[in-house]
């Protein structure tokens, strides 16, 4: 087991996928009774093993050609269907604990759906239209998938969509990647995550 030091006065915390999991994880009690708020988003960058990230990558590449011509607002979307995922899972989700980056890749697809709908797109809105489908009934029928948090994240993509006004898709960053660092530095917990999720893939657990 690996061990880095962090935090003050030499404290130190096992760092581990684990404990990553634990602290930082989809954790439904820990927000509703504790305030942990910040898992809503730290949920969103941690997997359940070597499968889950390999499936999730590859569906992010079979996304990579319709946002490849997309400009702006795509980690804005991400970030912020992913935290509507969560709250979706914590809401209507039958398990207590959750991971995964499903929620935001989701939103992804949300968003796009509406910019090819606007844009008169319909090829590029079928292909959407039928991932989203196929997403949701392997869902239904593999054991352990929030399908709640794919919902969820699915119709936050949809609403930033309408919420922007332009016909073009993604026009300008509405988060840019500086303000993410300065928010995630401004609070403790924030700042506990990066330094254990740096010396994870340091010591390469």
């Amino acid at each position: 087991t690996h061990q880095a030091a962090v935090g003050r006065s030499g404290q130190r915390i096992q760092v581990t996928m684990s404990a990553l999991q634990q602290n930082f994880g989809m954790d439904c009690a820990a927000v509703a009774q504790h305030g942990q708020l910040y898992r809503l988003l730290t949920a969103c960058f941690l997997h359940n093993g070597v499968f889950h990230i390999l499936f999730n990558l590859g569906y992010l590449y079979t996304l990579a050609p319709l946002e490849a011509g997309s400009q702006g607002p795509f980690l804005t979307t991400f970030l912020l269907s992913g935290i509507a995922g969560n709250l979706a899972f914590m809401h209507f989700g039958g398990a207590r604990r959750g991971l995964g980056a499903s929620g935001g890749l989701c939103g992804l697809i949300g968003f796009e759906l509406v910019a090819r709908l606007r844009n008169r797109q319909i090829r590029e809105f079928k292909t959407l239209l039928r991932s989203a489908f196929g997403t949701l009934v392997i869902g239904a029928f593999l054991p352990g998938v929030a399908n709640s948090a794919h919902l969820g994240g699915l119709g936050a993509g949809i609403c930033v969509a309408l919420v922007s006004a332009r016909r073009s898709g993604y026009r300008g960053a509405l988060l840019p990647w500086p303000v993410l660092v300065a928010a995630l530095g401004a609070s403790p917990p924030g700042r506990l995550f990066v330094r254990s999720l740096w010396g994870a893939l340091a010591l390469g657990v």
